[in-house]
């Protein structure tokens, strides 16, 4: 597949939520030249290709090794990112975050006793199914109790948060919508 280099930038761009005013104060350059690189009207130099690149997050090569979005099919186990928050007594598995096109976020959260997030909220929506565990979840003024094979799903500019008052770990798949990381 050849490789339109401004649609990618674009892609990226919006799947990060960064917008193009955003990206330009970033790298220093203008509204106007951010959005004739992303029409493919004007070619980046290497040096502004690289600056781009940066303020988006993502390495050069990632952005000319971007395909279609049948990229990134099998995620194997051990190729996960690991992000463990002390605080929380959490560790999450992001999967699929190499993928800059993808529309949600799909993480394995491993939730130990006694862990907690703080109250908070964003744009999209949320789905999460608990595979191990119990767990319990507030949203707005609702709290639910959920244990193995409950499903949610919600809008998350409502506030919420979670505990694990369980006696054992909990072990979810949890996806939002858009991605965040």
């Amino acid at each position: 597949m050849k490789l339109n280099l401004g649609e990618a930038i674009r892609e990226v761009r919006k799947a990060k939520g960064i917008s193009m005013t955003k990206l330009a104060e970033k790298t220093g350059y203008t509204k106007s030249f951010i959005s004739q690189v992303e029409k493919n009207k004007t070619s980046p130099s290497l040096s502004s290709f690289f600056r781009i690149t940066e303020a988006l997050g993502i390495s050069p090569q990632e952005i000319l090794h971007m395909e279609d979005s049948s990229e990134n099919i099998l995620l194997k186990k051990n190729e996960r990112q690991v992000y463990y928050h002390k605080k929380s007594k959490a560790k999450f598995e992001f999967l699929f975050t190499k993928n800059p096109r993808r529309k949600m976020e799909p993480i394995f959260l491993n939730i130990k006793v006694g862990g907690y997030s703080d109250s908070y909220s964003h744009e999209g929506e949320v789905f999460a199914t608990i595979l191990q565990g119990e767990l319990e979840l507030t949203v707005g003024d609702e709290i639910y109790h959920l244990k193995e094979g409950d499903c949610v799903y919600f809008s998350s500019r409502i506030e919420h948060h979670w505990k694990n008052h369980g006696p054992e770990d909990v072990i979810a798949l949890w996806v939002t919508t858009p991605p965040s990381f």
